[in-house]
């Protein structure tokens, strides 16, 4: 870039520092450059010396097919018997890869997921189920670039094909039995109901009508009556369709409640 500044500088008395390079004959170098064919091919030259892929089979080797349906089947009969017998592989091998003390059997990092060969080999649950040559498969299929074995990425592929572990969660679903028993207090009046709470709590309850009657004419407003029940701590016991049936029976041609009958 420097080289090419110095071409394209100008001098003169007109020319004052650092505006010295005259831009349009700079890209009308570059422009030269990108428009000739040969000075093209000349840059592919220098920045690709290989068409891409051409390195790519030099290192790709093919798998076996039949070795590749081996594994396959290996793998799905290792997911089978897991299965049937409740084994997970994760947990068998736990120890050797997250020991909190020092030990000479730990030989990869903590919580790594890889155990040596050996260890894997030691603690395989189905050694009685699987020959030896099964295992030594999973150990080439699953090692790493150490040589060690990687038994998570194993414990995840068969968690993929397994079902959940967990157990259904134990409920006791209350199912009612239809109940056609009648109760006797669904067919007591509202009348007999006051009777029974003013009996069981002993109140009175003219004199708590008497008190809005100054006239002592036996008859009130029927927001009287709701006061009266709220005082007493009878309101509780009545609803509203009771206190409008109550109202229907006791209640004057003048809108007037008539206390008197309904206390007797």
């Amino acid at each position: 870039h420097g080289a090419r500044s110095v071409k394209c500088a100008e001098h003169g008395p007109r020319v004052s520092k650092p505006s010295v390079v005259n831009y349009m004959h700079f890209c009308t170098e570059v422009d030269k450059i990108f428009a000739d064919e040969v000075s093209q091919e000349n840059i592919r030259s220098m920045f690709m010396s290989s068409s891409p892929g051409s390195t790519v089979m030099s290192s790709f080797v093919a798998n076996d097919i039949e070795e590749e349906e081996r594994f396959l089947h290996i793998l799905h009969r290792l997911a089978a018997l897991c299965k049937a017998k409740g084994v997970e592989i994760k947990p068998l091998y736990t120890d050797l890869d997250r020991s909190s003390t020092p030990s000479p059997s730990m030989l990869n990092p903590r919580r790594g997921g890889k155990v040596t060969r050996q260890q894997f080999k030691r603690n395989f649950p189905f050694k009685k189920e699987m020959t030896d040559s099964d295992i030594e498969l999973l150990c080439d299929k699953y090692a790493t670039k150490s040589g060690d074995v990687h038994f998570m990425a194993m414990h995840n592929e068969i968690s993929e094909v397994l079902p959940d572990p967990a157990q259904p969660f134990p409920s006791s679903p209350l199912h009612l039995r239809p109940d056609d028993t009648e109760w006797a207090h669904a067919s007591i009046s509202v009348v007999q109901r006051i009777q029974a709470k003013v009996v069981e709590k002993r109140i009175r309850l003219k004199e708590q009508f008497q008190d809005f009657d100054a006239l002592r004419k036996g008859t009130c407003t029927p927001g009287q009556v709701k006061a009266v029940f709220t005082i007493l701590n009878l309101s509780k016991e009545i609803d509203r369709n009771d206190f409008e049936s109550l109202l229907s029976m006791f209640l004057q041609d003048d809108g007037l409640f008539k206390y008197q009958a309904f206390v007797e």
